[in-house]
Parts: structure tokens; sequence; C-alpha cells
């Protein structure tokens, strides 16, 4: 590919005016193909796209907002873009700003795009937000575990290890009655895949009876993993 013919191309288009052209011309500043690397002059295209309405733009302008790339950090302004870009139909936006709003503490809206987000049914990770959300593990809402245990649960299905960990805890605590086998086989998923915490927990439950049958030689297998 020759990008400094395509840049050299993409600004005549872009003095021109068309709109594709400003993220094409972001892009390769971005990137620095066929021009020198220019993150401040990215974001100038991005943005100009963005506020053109050319979706594409609109996430990348968010980001590099968000995390201060070419611009002083602006968490507000990012927010707009994130939400143009969902107001545009974005399928992947809507998980970037719901992270966005938790982080920020304010997980009723976290809660309300990552619902509408398209991209959330095929993330392990958002839906895992969605269950931390309902467990309330950094808010002060009233918990509802038994949506926290569904979310944890389809987390869990496409692979999240501390989905299964944070599922087990629900059932091991009792918040939906007392399930230690259900928190056994939970925490059984996460020992599995590593996760050090559901080893530990894994090998008490062995040692005391807890939702499996007692095995002490298994137990100590886990404790020293």
């Amino acid at each position: 590919v020759d990008y400094k013919m395509a840049y050299s191309l993409a600004k005549t288009a872009a003095d021109n005016n068309f709109i594709p052209a400003f993220d094409l011309l972001a892009q390769l500043l971005y990137r620095g193909l066929g021009v020198e690397q220019n993150f401040e002059r990215s974001l100038y295209w991005f943005k100009k796209a963005a506020d053109n309405d050319y979706l594409p733009s609109c996430g990348a302008t968010a980001f590099m907002f968000r995390v201060g790339l070419g611009v002083k950090k602006d968490i507000n302004t990012a927010i707009k873009y994130y939400l143009k870009a969902v107001e545009l139909g974005s399928k992947d936006c809507g998980g970037a700003l719901s992270t966005l709003y938790y982080n920020l503490g304010l997980p009723d809206k976290a809660m309300a795009y990552l619902e509408q987000s398209e991209n959330t049914k095929d993330s392990p990770s958002l839906y895992k937000l969605m269950g931390d959300i309902c467990y309330c593990r950094d808010s002060i809402r009233e918990p509802d575990y038994e949506r926290a245990a569904e979310y944890y649960h389809k987390a869990s299905q496409l692979g999240s290890t501390t989905a299964d960990y944070l599922l087990g805890d629900i059932y091991y605590y009792g918040y939906l009655g007392n399930e230690f086998s259900s928190a056994a086989e939970a925490y059984e998923r996460a020992a599995q895949n590593g996760y050090a915490p559901a080893q530990y927990t894994l090998g008490y439950l062995l040692q005391n009876e807890l939702g499996v049958a007692c095995d002490i030689e298994k137990a100590q297998y886990w404790f020293e993993k």
C-alpha cells in the first residue's frame, strides 16, 4: 500500500469537503502511515468528521478526549461524542459509554446504556459489568443478587473467569439461599482457569464438605495451586 499517495489523495478530497476523507486522514495521522504521526492533527480530522455526523469518527474522537491523546483529557467531551455515536446507531460505543459512566460513579446511567447496546450480548466484560452494577460491588445502591447472578452467568458462558468467581460468592454467602453446591461449581470453573482466590476457596469447600464431598487430597491440591 502506498500510504503517502493515500494521504495525498485523502488530503485533496478533504480539502474538497469529502467527509469520509476526514476520517481517513485522521487514521493515517493516528498511525503514522504515509505521514509523520501526529495525534493532535489526527484528532482535528476525527472531530471534524464527527461534527459532520460521520459515525466511524465519533468513537475515535470520544476515545482521544477520554484518554487525553492529542488533547487535554476531557471526560465531558468524551461523553458528548460517545452519546453522539450511540444516537447515530453505534453498536459498540454504548459499552464504552457505560464503562465510563460506571467509573464515574453513575451506575444507573451505565446500566441504561448496557441494556440498549447491541454489543453487550457478545461481551463477557460488559455482562460482568452489568453483574457488578447489580451486585453493587462499587456503589451504595440496593443489591439485586438475582439479576447479578443472571449477568455473571452470561459472562461465565462467554468465558469470564472473574464472573465465575463472583457468581460463586453470591451462592457461597447465601444471597440466593444456601447453595454451596452451586458455589462449588462456579468456583471450580474459575479455579480450572487459574484464578487463585477461587482455587483457595474451592480447597476450603472440599476440606469442610461444603456443597461437595470431603476430599482432603483434592483440597490440598487446590491450596498448593
